[in-house]
């Protein structure tokens, strides 16, 4: 028998049944960490400097530049080698590990064709070429092709380094380099060009014999200069009318043993009133100056005889091109190094300012440790950018891990975080070159960290070295100073103030211990051979002295060293990962040490912050809730980036001079750290493949707090029961998040185009129906009693 059509469609069609959310708010399943959602601050994307640390000048005391190792020590200079030919200007320069004399047109240019000139390797009567920009590495020839390799110690590479410095073969003024163990060989270009991502037009550096041919002579001397680098960037010179003058950076007459360096600036000639003669900071790219806002200016400054015959130093902020004039003030300075001290008030608002200061006569002054803060939160010296913090504080972490993951190791042992070196007056720290290609001038240093915590009611995790940087590490027999070290940041944290470290931050203002009881050793060595053994030998003696100290290990290591407490979990990947992957810690063994997932965050397909990439956080957030009896501490990372300095993408918060926007990301940790509860409750969801759920309870407020994540391309119905409770409320309160498509994202033209929307919705008797939005993440707040 034939059946009716009606039937066979019917027979073909599949009924989507609307999900069912069941919530018990009497059953508990666990207590939910108080500290599950915190903070990550990494000195990464110019976050600290240039951004959360207040201050507006960069490279305030004229050594930001300089090379790591120090040029001034003796036979040593910082030096670029200038081709004479071909006609323009050409410079020898490393690019992609290769030789090559090429234009120099950007300021990494500049730092590929500087090099510290050493005595030689291989003998000191000879000359060897040390890059600037990374340090250990030398110019050396192997198969006679110039390449830039790390000194390996070998005899072999100290001969292949080692020049010797000679009369131009072209110009007896100028210079060649025969190579030491080919004599009659010599540093020389030829028309090759084996690619590589240099200025283009660029020929490729040999080790060439051929010292009668006129044309190779030619090609085989060079200039010897000043390096191409600036060290004084971003300072410029001001010379207005028919003034002349220059400036330098001078040592002759340090201000203290760490800030040995200033800027000497002389205005040799002025003819008119016009004339004028100084120089300037645009700061981070550009000084953000408010109408009616006051700045607080500060800087050393001595001059000579003749400027202290009747100079000024004319300090000023204004814009960019000089054009108008925000603020303006001057000061009579001496013959000898002193602190001025000014509050300049803007009489306009630009974002892209710029701080001068010029001399009023003829002579010469020299200026060190310029400095200029706006208003900073909670009015703190030495304090934050208002606006950047308000978007910490509105987050209400529970902690924040600090100062960095990788920052604190450095590319090597000689730039590794030292929190010693980053605490007292501000021109007594000496900075340090950051792993992430910065100097980090280090006034947003340990005490600085351990004060914004507290004003964020948020507890400190100190990340200490121990030891191991990213090239290199100390023996275990030398690491009683880096062991040391730790045990004094735990005492200047909490120590009482009669002792030596806890009287130091007395010192500084703050005899109340900050009561820190977290401490990570390292950031991701666990690929390092000796981990564990650096690991044990620090933990040991932690523990011995503050056994109330949570230590955290790089990964679970419990079962190789003793006193893991924690164990740091880092994953970076797609939508798809944190979605599939959100009941990861249910297989956790319970039986080990706690999980810290301390660095998190959707990286592929997620633009530079988009919706698909926090709704994807979102759904694995619900399943650190419903582990949260083993995982304790979470935060998302990188926090903060400078929009000008985009290293690592993407972060939660972007920001330039004068503007901030959240990603959709900050928003998801923002609902999450602001609706949160203290138990787990038990929640069953039915007939969805597309809604992560999780439940909690707030004892201190009496209400349900219900957190469902739609990470669908569709909406999705659900029908909502709380039972075994007295709902108290006919209401329950939503918080939002959502957009029109998933690749939505905010930007600082645009902030708040993804952002939570607050609304409610009604509730019969803990029932209720709701139609959850495509790519969404919606946070119930409902009263009720157990």
């Amino acid at each position: 028998m034939k059946l009716p059509h009606t039937l066979c469609i019917f027979a073909l069609v599949s009924v989507v049944l609307a999900a069912n959310i069941n919530v018990d708010v009497s059953r508990s399943l666990l207590n939910v960490s108080p500290k599950l959602f915190g903070l990550f601050f990494e000195e990464i994307n110019h976050a600290g400097d240039g951004g959360l640390y207040a201050e507006l000048i960069q490279n305030r005391a004229f050594d930001a530049n300089l090379p790591k190792i120090a040029v001034n020590q003796a036979n040593t200079s910082l030096i670029s080698l200038k081709a004479i030919t071909p006609s323009g200007e050409f410079y020898i320069r490393h690019c992609d590990y290769l030789g090559y004399i090429s234009h120099i047109s950007s300021d990494t240019d500049d730092r590929d064709s500087s090099f510290i000139l050493r005595p030689g390797l291989a003998d000191p009567s000879y000359v060897s070429f040390e890059s600037l920009n990374y340090p250990g590495y030398f110019l050396r020839h192997a198969d006679y092709r110039f390449h830039l390799e790390e000194n390996d110690g070998s005899t072999l590479f100290q001969r292949d380094a080692s020049f010797k410095k000679v009369q131009g073969l072209s110009d007896p003024l100028l210079s060649s380099f025969e190579s030491y163990d080919y004599p009659g060989w010599y540093i020389a270009w030829n028309t090759s060009d084996d690619g590589g991502k240099c200025a283009e037009p660029k020929y490729n550096l040999w080790l060439l014999q051929g010292a009668t041919d006129n044309d190779f002579k030619k090609r085989a001397t060079f200039s010897v200069e000043s390096s191409n680098f600036d060290a004084i960037n971003p300072w410029k010179l001001i010379e207005e009318g028919s003034a002349v003058g220059g400036f330098v950076l001078d040592s002759t007459l340090p201000l203290n043993n760490i800030t040995k360096y200033s800027v000497k600036i002389t205005a040799q000639s002025y003819k008119t009133a016009s004339d004028s003669i100084g120089i300037y900071n645009p700061g981070y790219w550009g000084i953000s100056v408010t109408s009616s806002a006051s700045y607080d200016l500060s800087f050393y400054a001595r001059g000579d005889s003749q400027f202290l015959e009747n100079g000024k130093i004319v300090v000023s902020l204004e814009s960019s091109d000089g054009s108008r004039v925000y603020a303006r003030d001057s000061v009579i300075v001496g013959s000898s190094w002193k602190q001025y001290k000014i509050s300049l008030t803007s009489s306009g608002t630009d974002s892209n300012a710029r701080f001068t200061a010029r001399l009023s006569s003829e002579g010469t002054i020299w200026l060190t440790f310029v400095s200029l803060f706006p208003k900073t939160w909670n009015n703190q010296p030495n304090g934050l950018r208002v606006d950047l913090a308000e978007m910490l504080y509105e987050l209400n972490p529970s902690f924040v891990r600090f100062p960095g993951g990788t920052y604190i190791l450095g590319t090597d042992m000689a730039d590794a975080y030292q929190w010693k070196e980053t605490i007292g007056p501000l021109e007594e720290r000496p900075g340090h070159y950051g792993f992430w290609g910065y100097w980090v001038d280090d006034g947003l240093g340990y005490y600085e960290y351990l004060v914004m915590c507290e004003q964020l009611g948020a507890a400190p995790l100190f990340v200490s070295n121990i030891g191991l940087s990213t090239s290199n590490q100390i023996p275990v027999n030398q690491l009683e100073p880096w062991i040391q070290d730790a045990l004094d940041a735990i005492e200047f944290a909490n120590g009482g103030t009669n002792t030596v470290w806890g009287s130091m931050r007395a010192k500084l203002g703050h005899p109340a211990p900050f009561n820190m009881t977290y401490m990570a050793l390292g950031n991701e060595n666990c690929g390092t051979s000796t981990y564990v053994q650096h690991y044990t030998i620090f933990a040991n003696r932690i523990k011995a002295q503050y056994p109330y100290m949570q230590l955290v290990a790089n990964c679970d290591i419990s079962k190789q060293a003793p006193h893991v407490d924690l164990f740091d979990y880092h994953v970076y990947s797609s939508p798809q990962w944190f979605i599939d992957n959100r009941d990861t810690f249910d297989r956790q063994d319970r039986k080990g040490p706690q999980v810290f997932v301390s660095e998190y965050a959707v990286t592929n397909g997620a633009g530079q912050g988009n919706l698909i990439a926090a709704v994807s956080e979102a759904a694995f957030m619900t399943g650190l809730i419903k582990n949260s009896d083993i995982v304790t501490l979470a935060s998302y990372a990188p926090l903060f980036v400078n929009v000008n300095n985009r290293a690592w993408n993407p972060d939660a918060i972007q920001f330039n001079s004068s503007a901030v926007a959240g990603t959709p990301s900050y928003y998801v940790q923002l609902l999450f750290g602001k609706y949160r509860g203290d138990k787990l409750l038990y929640s069953v969801v039915s007939s969805s493949s597309a809604l992560a759920v999780v439940s909690t309870y707030n004892t201190a407020k009496s209400t349900v707090v219900l957190t469902v994540v739609n990470y669908s391309n569709n909406s999705e119905e659900a029908s909502i029961q709380l039972s075994n409770g007295k709902i108290t409320s006919t209401t329950a309160q939503v918080h939002t998040l959502t957009s029109g498509s998933p690749n939505d994202q905010n930007t600082l033209d645009e902030p708040f185009k993804v952002v939570p929307k607050d609304s409610s919705t009604n509730v019969n008797n803990g029932q209720y129906s709701y139609t959850f939005p495509a790519y969404s993440v919606v946070i119930f707040e409902i009263s009720a009693s157990r």
